[in-house]
Formats: C-alpha cells, structure tokens, sequence
C-alpha cells in the first residue's frame, strides 16, 4: 500500500518552481563554457545560472506569500558592474519569466537580503555547489522555511541526481530529483520532470558491513576528507567514500545510499552559512537520520546567515552518529 503526503497549494507551487529552475539550471549546465561567470569577493565563483535561479524563485515566493521573509545566497552588486552577466541572468530568466528585464531581476534578486532574525523566513541557495555545477558534476537548488530557528518545510532540487536510488550518485541522470519534507511528514522523493507525480518516502538504512559510505566534500577547500580515513579506521570499518558537491550528500544518506555525510572544514575559522544546511537538514531528520555539528551540537539557524557556535557537520544514521562524534572527539579532529 502506498503511503501518501498531504500539502497545501502553494507548497505545491515551490515544488513546481523549484522543478521548473531545475530544468533551467540544466541547460545552463550544458552550455557552462558560455556561460558568464564572475569572483565574488571571498574568491569563490558565481555564474549567471545562480542569479536567474534566485531571481526566479524569489519571484514566485513573493507572488505565494504577503510580506515574504527571504534570505538568499547572492544579492545584486556584481550584475551592477558585469554587463554581460546581466543580459545572460536575464536570457536565463526569460525562459520562466518572458516580461524579464534588468531593473526587475536586479529588484528580485535583492529581495533576498532578509538578515535572518526575527520573523519566520524562507532560505535558498540557488545553486548550491557552484564549482560541481561548472565541472558538470552534481550541485542543488535548495530552499527551506525557518520558523524561530527551526526548520519546517525543506524543497531540494538535484538536477543531476537519479530520482532511483538504485544509480550511483556519481553518475548524471538525464532527469533529476525533488527532495522535500515537511516537519513531522517524513521526507520524499519524485522526479524533477514530474512524469510521475507520486512521490516516494525515503528513509535511511542500517547497514552494519565492513566498510562505512562517507558522503565528503569534492573540494579540498571545503572540508579535510583524509579525516574521514581516520574516523572510519577508528570505527574498524574501511571507508568507501563518496565525494560530491552540495547538499546532494543530505539525500545520499537520507534514502540509505551512504551512512553518513561529514564535513571538517579545513579553515578552522570559517562559519557554515545557514542556506547550505537548512533544507538538508529537515529532508535527513525526517528520514530517520540525525544531523549535528561535529561536536554533536544542534545547528543553529536563529542567528542570521551564519550558523553561530556550530563548527562542522554530521549527518548519520541512527547507529552511526554517537560512534562518529565519539571518534571526532578521541581523535581531536574538530580543531
């Protein structure tokens, strides 16, 4: 017997926007060579793809919802200065949104600007895995709603991932997946074409083999994912990693592709920022998975952007989280 999620008309309508950026994002993906792309201040890279994606859902969230509430990644400042960025954010756009223009998407994208304090807010990070977005590898369009510092609604587009959890998460599917939970409800999974709109609960599995599938980060820069050897030799299992961009790694384990995700920062100052997690967050805890700092800490999203006090992530199944942070611990990696 099917088991069946309920869900208001708009939630609908970000699962349908959400899908629909999907699809955009995919075509700019094939075409990523063309694309403009530009160097934000921290070096990292921002291409036209993210700010249409933002500008897109921005958009749609504004026409759900009175008096919207959005903190989102990028905001408007490049797209002033790089001409060719603009009209390729605005070529982007125009394939959802045709009465697009410059003033209007530069208006939308700055909606986002929302600091994070207070009131109930959405979140989104456009493409998040900007750099596995450029190589053609696996990246996520994730957007969450935060409600005094809890996460309650959680959408997650993965064009490149396999809605199966039968393919590996290295191959690229041609169609991708929509991940969503709502608190309380479980998480889920469909395709991003909607071929099929009834949606499959996903939950983690225990698997208790001699080897431990550790979802890390594709860049080096992102976390040290030697340590993860360490945490797995200590565990006695040997460490048969995963290494992918974005959140996708929250879904890897929430459908019981690998058992856990961990990510050790390489900088020991760096602060996770609250769209890279949130809608992760939610669609792992309402399949069964537990997710933490790596000091075994709650994550905090009532603070803003940042995610104050936290340092590193562990996302796990049930058997495997207390036996990580214990290892984290022992072996003093978290510094």
């Amino acid at each position: 017997m099917k088991k069946h999620i309920s869900y208001d008309r708009n939630f609908r309508e970000c699962l349908d926007i959400v899908a629909a950026s999907c699809r955009i994002a995919r075509k700019a993906q094939r075409a990523s060579l063309n694309l403009p792309q530009h160097s934000k201040s921290d070096s990292t890279p921002v291409t036209a793809a993210d700010f249409a994606i933002q500008a897109i859902i921005n958009r749609k969230l504004g026409q759900l919802y009175k008096d919207v509430k959005i903190l989102a990644e990028e905001d408007s400042s490049e797209l002033k200065t790089q001409k060719s960025l603009l009209a390729s954010v605005c070529d982007l756009a125009g394939m959802n949104w045709p009465t697009v223009s410059a003033e209007t998407v530069i208006r939308v994208i700055d909606t986002g600007s929302y600091r994070g304090v207070g009131e109930p807010y959405w979140t989104l990070d456009p493409i998040d895995g900007t750099k596995g977005f450029i190589r053609g590898a696996q990246y996520a369009i994730a957007l969450a709603f935060i409600d005094k510092g809890e996460v309650t609604k959680a959408i997650m587009g993965c064009p490149n991932l396999s809605p199966s959890k039968d393919d590996s998460p290295h191959v690229i599917s041609p169609v991708g997946s929509i991940f969503f939970s709502l608190r309380g409800k479980g998480s889920w999974v469909l395709p991003d074409n909607f071929t099929s709109f009834e949606p499959e609960k996903i939950s983690c599995e225990l698997n208790q083999s001699n080897e431990i599938r550790i979802c890390g980060s594709a860049e080096p820069l992102h976390s040290i994912t030697k340590k993860n050897d360490q945490i797995a030799k200590f565990l006695n299992k040997k460490n048969h990693k995963l290494q992918l961009d974005s959140q996708c790694k929250y879904t890897i384990v929430s459908r019981g592709q690998a058992e856990a995700f961990i990510r050790l920062p390489a900088d020991q100052y760096y602060v996770e920022k609250v769209w890279d997690h949130a809608a992760g967050l939610l669609i792992a805890s309402e399949a069964g998975a537990i997710v933490s700092d790596a000091d075994g800490k709650v994550l905090n999203f009532s603070n803003g952007k940042e995610m104050v006090g936290n340092k590193g992530i562990v996302c796990a199944t049930p058997y495997y989280h207390p036996k990580i942070i214990a290892a984290i611990k022992e072996l003093k990696l978290n510094r």
